[in-house]
Order: C-alpha cells, then sequence, then structure tokens
C-alpha cells in the first residue's frame, strides 16, 4: 500500500513541475550548430547552450556575419589581440588568435588567408590548415576569396578569372577552367563553361573533373540532395533531375525548396496567378496539395524540410509542418527559423498584451528559452 501511494504521488508530481524556461538577455540571438548559439551583448559575442545557459561570455567580435560552430570549432575575431583564431564550443582556445582571415571547418581542413609581412620575408598567402592549426600548405593555389572553403576534400579555387578545385595537398585536380563553380554535394559540382560557340552554360563535374552532366543549363542549377537537383528553365520555372541528368519533372515550379530523406516543397502558380503548395516525394510526385479553402485560406510554405519540418504559413503566422502535411507547430509566430539542434528561434506576438516573445522553442511549440533584449 506504501508502495502504491508513493507511486502514485511520484506520479502527480511529475506532472506538476512547471515547464522549464531559461530568460537571457541579449541584444541579437543566432541559430544553433554543435550544440550552442551566438548571443550579443553590445558588440560583443558569446555563446549560450540549448538551455539557456552561457557558456562562452560575450568577449568576441565576428564583424557583418553572426558566428557559428562548423564541426565543433568557431573561428572568431578576439579584440584583445587584434586577431581572429578558432575557439572550441567550451571556449577553450583552440587554433591562436594569430590570423588575419579565417573560413569554416566544414570539413577537417580549412583555407586562411595571411597577408604579407612589411619586411618582404612573406607575402600575402592562402593556406590549408588542419583542426589543430597545423599549416598543411602554406601558399595554396588560389586567390583569397571568401568562398573558398573545403567539402568533402576539395575546395574551389581561383586562378586568372577562372574557377577549379584543389584536394587537401594544395594539388589543382580539377583545372581552373571553368566561368564559375559551386561546392560539391553528393559527389557532384556545378560549373559553368563557355564552348567554342561563345556559348556558356552549366552542367556537372564528378571529383576528377570528369563531365557527368553534360553543359545543357542556361541558368545555374541547384546542388544535389537526396539525389535530386534543381534547373531553371527558361520559362523562370524550377524542374527536378536526377545525379544521371535525367529530367524527371519539367520545370513547372514557381519556388521549390531543396530535399531532405526524400521529401521537399514547392509551389506553383496557374495562369489564373492561383498558387498551390505542395509536399514532393524523391520522384517529384506530390504527397499533398494545399489549395485555398473556400474562406480563401491556405497552408503555404516557407521553407523545406529540416530534421523532419517545414516552416509553414496559416493566415499570416508561422508554425511548423511535417511531411505528411500535418502542423505539429501551432502557426502563431510572426518569425520562425528552421530548427537545428531541436531549438527554433522564434518572436510570437500576444494581440492582447500588445509584446513580443522573444527565443527558442522546443518541437511541440513551447518556449525553452526567452530572451528579454536589454533597455537601450
Amino acid at each position: 500500500m506504501r508502495k502504491f501511494l508513493l507511486t502514485a504521488l511520484l506520479f502527480v508530481f511529475s506532472f506538476s513541475i512547471p515547464f522549464a524556461q531559461t530568460k537571457i538577455s541579449f541584444n541579437q540571438l543566432g541559430d544553433f550548430s554543435d550544440g550552442v548559439a551566438a548571443v550579443k551583448k553590445g558588440d560583443l559575442w558569446g555563446f549560450i547552450d540549448v538551455n539557456g545557459k552561457t557558456v562562452i561570455e560575450p568577449v568576441y567580435m565576428a564583424g557583418f556575419d553572426v558566428p557559428f560552430f562548423a564541426n565543433g570549432l568557431c573561428g572568431i575575431y578576439n579584440p584583445k589581440e587584434d586577431a581572429r583564431g578558432y575557439i572550441n564550443t567550451k571556449g577553450e582556445i583552440v587554433i591562436p588568435f594569430t590570423i588575419y582571415s579565417t573560413r569554416p571547418f566544414y570539413d577537417t581542413i580549412t583555407v586562411i588567408y595571411q597577408p604579407g609581412k612589411a619586411d618582404g620575408t612573406k607575402s600575402a598567402r592562402v593556406s590549408i590548415i588542419d583542426m589543430k592549426g597545423n599549416v598543411l600548405v602554406e601558399y595554396a593555389p588560389t586567390a583569397y576569396s571568401y568562398e573558398t572553403h573545403f567539402i568533402d576534400g576539395l575546395a574551389r579555387i581561383s586562378k586568372d578569372f577562372k574557377s577549379g578545385f584543389m584536394d587537401k595537398t594544395g594539388k589543382i585536380v580539377i583545372e581552373a577552367k571553368y566561368d564559375d563553380a559551386r561546392d560539391f554535394s553528393e559527389g557532384l559540382a556545378a560549373v559553368q563553361f563557355t564552348n567554342d560557340l561563345g556559348e556558356s552554360k552549366w552542367g556537372y563535374v564528378d571529383k576528377e573533373g570528369n563531365v557527368k552532366i553534360d553543359f545543357n543549363f542556361q541558368n545555374e542549377p541547384t546542388s544535389f540532395t537526396s539525389g535530386r537537383a534543381f534547373i531553371l528553365g527558361t520559362n523562370n520555372k524550377w524542374g527536378i533531375i536526377e545525379n544521371t541528368g535525367k529530367i524527371i519533372v519539367e520545370p513547372k515550379y514557381q519556388q521549390i525548396f531543396p530535399y531532405e530523406n526524400g521529401f521537399a516543397t514547392a509551389s506553383i502558380m496557374d495562369e489564373k496567378w492561383q498558387t498551390t503548395y505542395e509536399i514532393l516525394d524523391v520522384n517529384g510526385k506530390t504527397v499533398k496539395k494545399f489549395e485555398k479553402d473556400k474562406k480563401g485560406n491556405q497552408t503555404q510554405f516557407y521553407s523545406g524540410f529540416k530534421d523532419g519540418l517545414a516552416i509553414a504559413m496559416q493566415n499570416y503566422k508561422y508554425g511548423f509542418i511535417d511531411t505528411k502535411g500535418n502542423i505539429v507547430v501551432k502557426c502563431e509566430f510572426r518569425k520562425l527559423n528552421q530548427f537545428n539542434n531541436d531549438r527554433a528561434y522564434a518572436e510570437q506576438y500576444d494581440d492582447k498584451t500588445k509584446k513580443v516573445t522573444y527565443g527558442f522553442i522546443d518541437k511541440k511549440g513551447k518556449y525553452v528559452i526567452i530572451n528579454e533584449p536589454p533597455a537601450w
């Protein structure tokens, strides 16, 4: 009997515990990555964890961009050292603040830029470093660009105003002969090439530089996800291709967002300027269609899927929808970002109090972290 009463009391008590929220006070918030989110106080940036606890005090600067972690490291500027370096998610300095300009570690290596020395002993250079700061290649064969970084072991290079790719040793593995290039995704990279007739078109190459999808596209295509990429037709609408280049859906979509795990969101506008929103499967087949109801209401999409959820809008407010078309977080927010680390930035306006709640919600739509920005 005593055991039964104790169990019952514990059951009741577990449901009487109020939902935990953490209140913070910062001027600006970034999205989560690697379990932390950037927070700005005044002109300085720090980081909080998924529960709102400050794990890195705001002592850093970041220029115009919101700092973020990639592969556990963040390149950031230390005003005390007047230089950039890399920290980990605990705030520990992994690569000292001795660098002029940094790029994210999307791979296990990245590139940095160092200016030349006044005494002439060193010239300006792009160097390749590992995640401990060891210089693997001091003079990489590329002009510096904010677009240069490694993905899947290759990085775009710029040489004589042409684009190609180098490997982790700094060796040029795809000749810089293309007018433009994009990062590799699922083993293919979109590149633009001008042929002997003066026609400039886009196609795809593999990591050895072999042309895998011919230069058939007038407009820039997208990267591949779930074995699918999108092409922009001459009608200014989007179609879908598979990784062989075969067109599985002719250009007809007004807008389409990248696939995740075989699902994408898209919209089509008909000749009467009426827009229909759809969830598509990996073959371009409609999973669910959203049209206006008799009252003129309609579910609209404002993102693709991330962690199985996409941002949807109903009656000018945002929420989240799953791959089956079910609203899983009510459309009651005036602003939403996609989920990262099970947290999504959200802003909610209360019509009664005329106040706005800022912070991060969980996948049930409940605020876990509430930000109360400091008064100016």
